[in-house]
C-alpha cells in the first residue's frame, strides 16, 4: 500500500495530511448480490463480515444494510448512504468517510481510527464503545457523537 499527501487549505491555514489508499480502489465485483463499485444501491444487503478492504463506494447508497465486523480498511465511503446500517464491530480504520450518512446506524465497537471524516453525519448513531479517529474509546450511550 502506498500513502499520498494531500493538501487542505482551511481558513488560511495550510494542512499536509497524509492518506492511505486514495487511488488504490480494490475491484471486488459482486459480493452477496451487490455490486461494489461507486454509487452501487445494496440498500439492505447482507455484508456481514466480508472483506471490503479499500473499496471504493462513493456515494453508495447503503441504507439500513449489515456491515457487521465487515474490513473496510482504507475503503472509499465518501458521499455514501449508511443511514440505518449495522456497522458494529465493522473495520474502518484509515477509511474516507467524509460526508457520509451514518444517521441512525449501529457503530457500537467499530474502529474508526485515522479516517478522514470532513462534514460526516452521525446523527442519532450509537457510537458506544467506538474506537474514534484520535485512537479515543467512546463512552457507553455515545448517541450521535463520540463522548
Amino acid at each position: 500500500m502506498s500513502w499520498k499527501n494531500l493538501i487542505m487549505v482551511a481558513g488560511g491555514v495550510t494542512l499536509a495530511l497524509t492518506v492511505a489508499g486514495i487511488g488504490e480502489a480494490k475491484k471486488l465485483g459482486v459480493v452477496n448480490g451487490c455490486d461494489i463499485k461507486n454509487k452501487t444501491s445494496c440498500e439492505g444487503i447482507d455484508l456481514s463480515g466480508q472483506n471490503l478492504e479499500q473499496a471504493s463506494l462513493q456515494q453508495a447508497k447503503l441504507t439500513g444494510a449489515n456491515l457487521s465486523k465487515a474490513n473496510l480498511m482504507y475503503a472509499n465511503l465518501s458521499g455514501a448512504n449508511l443511514s440505518g446500517a449495522n456497522l458494529s464491530g465493522a473495520d474502518l480504520t484509515q477509511a474516507n468517510i467524509s460526508m457520509t450518512n451514518f444517521s441512525g446506524a449501529d457503530l457500537t465497537g467499530a474502529l474508526l481510527k485515522g479516517s478522514y471524516q470532513s462534514a460526516t453525519q452521525f446523527k442519532e448513531a450509537d457510537l458506544s464503545g467506538a474506537t474514534w479517529l484520535d485512537g479515543k474509546i467512546c463512552a457507553a450511550e455515545s448517541i450521535g457523537s463520540c463522548k
